[in-house]
């Protein structure tokens, strides 16, 4: 039974198996065993010191992982950096080019000012009170003569626009120089 147990542990541990009926033969004959007393400590010590290795490996894999993050990052915060510092001298770029523009447009607009002379001054819409009558008949003149005429026809022929027809018509009106010239769309 305890040649069995031998072979079993040699396995586990990876030692050659042995031969049992060789053990019995070396039990018998009175040499000694196989076995150290300490070999159960040195097993303990064994799988300890794997552990720490193994510990000592998974810290390094880490340590290397985090290593590798932290190039990533540089290279990424730099090149975000690069990209930064390129839109900023983009924009400003477009903005002196836009100052440039809006100063060459103000320097061409200064020497056509300077060209520019108002000799005469026309008054529109200011009329002597003679000249307002005649308009106002021929307004009125014009009215009857069609019996139906579009506003915007009329604004057109005597060049008012077309809210200023409405206006003068609705006076008249009011005045009684007019009647039953609007319908009741205010056409």
């Amino acid at each position: 039974m305890r040649a069995g147990m031998r072979q079993r542990l040699a396995q586990r541990q990876g030692e050659p198996a042995v031969d049992p009926a060789a053990e019995d033969s070396e039990d018998a004959s009175g040499s000694g065993s196989d076995e150290d007393p300490d070999a159960p400590m040195d097993r303990r010590a064994a799988r300890r010191a794997a552990r720490r290795e193994a510990a000592a490996a998974d810290r390094a894999a880490a340590d290397a992982k985090m290593n590798k993050r932290s190039a990533y990052e540089e290279r990424r915060a730099k090149r975000e950096a690069e990209r930064e510092a390129q839109e900023a001298a983009q924009e400003e770029e477009m903005r002196r080019a836009a100052e440039e523009r809006a100063r060459r447009e103000e320097e061409e607009a200064a020497k056509w000012m300077g060209q520019i002379s108002v000799e005469e001054q026309g008054e529109d819409g200011d009329e002597s009170g003679a000249a307002a009558e005649s308009l106002l008949a021929a307004f009125v003149d014009f009215i009857k003569g069609r019996k139906t005429v579009p506003l915007e026809a009329l604004a057109l022929q005597f060049g008012l626009r077309t809210s200023e027809a409405i206006d003068r018509i609705r006076q008249l009106e009011e005045a009684g120089r007019l009647t039953g010239v609007m319908d009741e769309r205010g056409k």
